[in-house]
């Protein structure tokens, strides 16, 4: 009998953690997807809209499920360990911001940023860091400020929101919160077999890398293309080259050959306002939207 009071008693109990410190990161969250999705110059047709609501439940899982660890490490371990979960969960949203960055400016994620890194060896890592034109000591340097930096505001953020939770206190407790963490993957999941085959898959391609996990959870199939038969064979490259070298090129008159190659510039950035004269050129020739 004291056992399901003690239950009864658990799940009706307010969280401990300060709600609005992860408030405060939620709506940093929200900001930051909103401008995402404006900052792409879109019409704001079904897939973003679809997309941004989606970034949105996710955001909202993720704190969620932070919040309940965060009440868990609060109620079980010291406090030390507590003031470190706070700093891990500023570090996990500055970590969102520079995401965000580097899609937007570069089209790669954090996630395969790390795993660039850390696919190569001790030695290239360094040779990486030189490269930057950055000596080792300040990047040692830098890291050592970011240790320092993240932890000192995330409990000074942590402490001046929890003045307001004493003078508003917001009662969550465990059984709320462990609803809304079933029930909005199961809407996600919802989403996914009943809105996301609307979506045309150009669009999901692009607004996918929006969403905080890069990816719904419930994946939508890649497009494939069906051929006809086996695509032939590569030939022997040294074979291929002395066929070339036995074929007579004559030329009255030879042209110059002019072969740019540019692989720093995305389609999305030059407009005519940014580059009005490539611009130009690619209206006037050839140009391929699809790259198989």
């Amino acid at each position: 009998m004291e056992g399901g009071k003690s239950s009864k008693f658990f799940w009706k109990h307010a969280l401990l953690i300060n709600p609005y410190y992860f408030a405060l990161l939620l709506l940093g969250l929200f900001s930051m997807h909103f401008y995402h999705l404006l900052s792409l110059g879109h019409e704001w047709t079904f897939s973003p809209l679809y997309f941004l609501i989606y970034a949105l439940v996710e955001s909202t899982i993720e704190v969620f499920a932070l919040m309940v660890i965060g009440n868990l490490i609060r109620a079980y371990l010291p406090k030390c360990f507590y003031y470190a979960f706070i700093s891990f969960c500023f570090l996990a949203f500055i970590l969102h911001y520079v995401d965000f960055i580097l899609i937007r400016f570069m089209d790669i994620s954090v996630m395969y940023g790390f795993r660039w890194v850390l696919g190569e060896t001790f030695d290239n890592f360094i040779e990486l860091l030189h490269l930057t034109g950055i000596s080792i000591d300040k990047w040692i340097g830098m890291l050592l400020v970011v240790v320092v930096i993240i932890p000192v505001v995330a409990i000074a953020l942590y402490r001046i929101t929890a003045k307001l939770s004493i003078k508003r206190p917001l009662k969550l407790t465990h059984k709320g919160m462990i609803k809304m963490l079933c029930l909005m993957p199961l809407t996600l999941a919802a989403l996914d077999l009943t809105m996301t085959p609307l979506v045309k898959q150009e669009e999901y391609q692009i607004y996918e890398r929006v969403l905080p996990w890069k990816s719904p959870v419930l994946s939508q199939n890649a497009m494939t293309i069906v051929l006809k038969g086996k695509l032939k064979s590569l030939e022997d490259e040294k074979t291929l080259l002395k066929q070339v070298h036995t074929i007579p090129i004559h030329a009255e008159e030879k042209p110059n050959i002019y072969l740019f190659v540019v692989e720093s510039l995305r389609e999305d950035f030059m407009t005519e306002e940014t580059a009005h004269h490539i611009t130009a050129f690619k209206n006037q020739n050839l140009s391929f939207g699809k790259a198989y």
